[in-house]
């Protein structure tokens, strides 16, 4: 897979470019359109941006899950609300399984934007959007439209 860029680098996965030794917190992670047939661990306050969230992969781009867990794995946080760990402008595409896991730890400073996460088998209870595990700590700045715990604001 050529189209995966930090810091001036080229990658063969979306993984090895979080993995690097190049890829330092607070960098960002360019993912060109196209397929990409993995799972992630996000351990680093990084940003993920892609270029789409639609079907076409010559203009978006989209994660498939690859083996039998979260698509994308969150286990670090942003350093502050300027400054957070950024998912933007892609789609996620999980298969009996969660789209993003937010393991059982403190996490802060998570901005999802632009995120389209949509499932093979929407109506089995394992696939789900966001998964938050039960031990996790998460603080919301701000009401989320449809998320449990927070009211859905009302149509203007």
């Amino acid at each position: 897979v050529e189209g995966i860029y930090s810091e001036g680098n080229c990658y063969d996965s979306i993984q090895d470019a979080i993995d690097s030794v190049y890829t330092k917190n607070g960098d960002s992670i360019q993912i060109k359109p196209g397929i990409y047939n993995e799972n992630i661990s996000l351990h680093k306050n990084v940003s993920l941006v892609g270029a789409g969230i639609g079907q076409d992969p010559l203009t978006n781009t989209i994660i498939r899950q690859a083996s039998e867990s979260a698509v994308v794995t969150l286990s670090a946080s942003g350093t502050s609300s300027t400054q957070p760990l950024t998912l933007k402008n892609i789609r996620i595409e999980p298969t009996q399984n969660a789209g993003i896991e937010i393991i059982d730890q403190a996490i802060a400073n998570i901005l999802l934007d632009t995120i389209s996460i949509e499932g093979s088998e929407p109506a089995k209870d394992e696939q789900i959007g966001v998964k938050i595990g039960k031990n996790a700590l998460v603080k919301v700045s701000k009401p989320v439209k449809g998320v449990a715990g927070y009211p859905t604001p009302p149509a203007r």
